[in-house]
């Protein structure tokens, strides 16, 4: 999950960058969103494992890496992003294309379905152990606020960016 986000916030950062090349924001923002799917699928897969669920999970994440496949295999054309421009104060950022909305919408389901797992294992669980996964609660839900709210702007919500700041 952890190596996954590491590949995000690199695509993101060059993306976001003022001195970068068209060609290279657009792919920028191909594989950073790319990743994203795959961020969205093994953060459940982390917490359903972490929290001792995975079998509750497991069919459902076969779907859902099947639905990561299909968006990996339409990144890198026009289907998925086929332009970036300017937008909240950045030269370039994300234009969706068709396969971006199948993305947005698995994003913002499996996202706080990640979730789910975890608040299961809080509320079970005691002393050392519940200040542990309280902790990892509330520094994930920092994390995914702010790589989150990022999706905004590509369907022009032009919320400012100052949330890149909780990551």
């Amino acid at each position: 999950f952890t190596v996954v986000v590491v590949f995000w916030s690199i695509a993101w950062t060059i993306l976001i960058n003022q001195d970068v090349s068209y060609g290279t924001a657009l792919f920028c923002s191909r594989v950073g969103h790319a990743t994203a799917s795959v961020i969205a699928v093994t953060w459940l897969h982390f917490t359903a494992i972490f929290t001792g669920k995975f079998g509750q999970y497991k069919n459902l994440l076969l779907s859902l890496y099947g639905v990561v496949l299909v968006i990996v295999v339409f990144a890198f054309t026009p289907w998925f992003v086929p332009s970036v421009g300017p937008a909240v104060g950045f030269r370039y950022y994300t234009r969706p294309g068709p396969v971006f909305h199948v993305f947005f919408v698995m994003y913002c389901i499996v996202v706080p379905l990640g979730f789910v797992p975890l608040v299961q294992k809080i509320t079970g669980s005691v002393g050392e152990e519940r200040v542990q996964f309280l902790g990892f609660f509330w520094a994930t839900l920092a994390g995914f606020a702010g790589g989150s709210l990022v999706l905004l702007p590509v369907y022009g919500i032009m919320l400012p960016q100052y949330n890149l700041f909780l990551m």
